[in-house]
């Protein structure tokens, strides 16, 4: 089977970014370890902050107002440090927080990427394996045996199949009709 491969610049980046979290030790070990610092950070912060407002209610209860009020204003200017760190993790856990829910950045995703990924190409599909080359250029064919395909993931829009640690061919379901889809997975997924 031979069909025309277009892969598009949305299709591209969130086929890697369901690769690298779903199906990678380094890509779900980074968001993991990424989740825990923000949640550790954030939990640090919180637990400062309620700690300083449960001695300030301390402080309201036990002592007249304008000496709260004195405290309270060496808080923030003698004890601006504790105020600082505060505000520092509860800043940097938002940062990793968002950054393990974003990874891969599609920064990161562009500058590893090959220029020719997103040109139009022809894709043959055969039982020994897959084919692709350029459309413009029939000569500069690349393929893959079954056999050299370290594994082959089904996800809701695309077929990923794994060629080596750091390379992936991307196969977008709605390029291929259902019966081909059926076969596909027949020989390659559920193996």
């Amino acid at each position: 089977m031979t069909f025309d491969y277009n892969l598009k610049e949305d299709e591209y980046l969130k086929a890697i970014k369901l690769y690298t979290r779903k199906f990678t030790k380094t890509g779900k070990r980074k968001i993991r370890i990424t989740y825990f610092a923000g949640l550790v950070l954030l939990v640090t912060s919180a637990y400062m902050f309620i700690s300083i407002f449960k001695q300030y209610l301390s402080f309201k209860q036990s002592l007249p107002d304008y000496v709260v009020r004195e405290l309270l204003n060496k808080l923030f200017t003698q004890g601006f440090g504790y105020i600082l760190i505060l505000i520092i993790y509860l800043v940097l856990g938002i940062f990793f927080l968002y950054s393990a829910y974003n990874y891969p950045s599609t920064k990161i995703i562009n500058k590893n990427t090959d220029p020719k990924t997103l040109e139009p190409r022809k894709v043959k599909i055969n039982d020994s394996g897959i084919v692709y080359w350029q459309a413009n250029n029939e000569e500069d064919k690349k393929s893959h045996l079954w056999n050299d395909i370290e594994g082959v993931f089904e996800t809701e829009e695309f077929y990923l199949m794994k060629i080596d640690k750091n390379k992936i061919f991307i196969l977008p379901k709605r390029m291929i009709s259902t019966k081909v889809q059926s076969d596909f997975i027949e020989k390659h997924v559920a193996r």
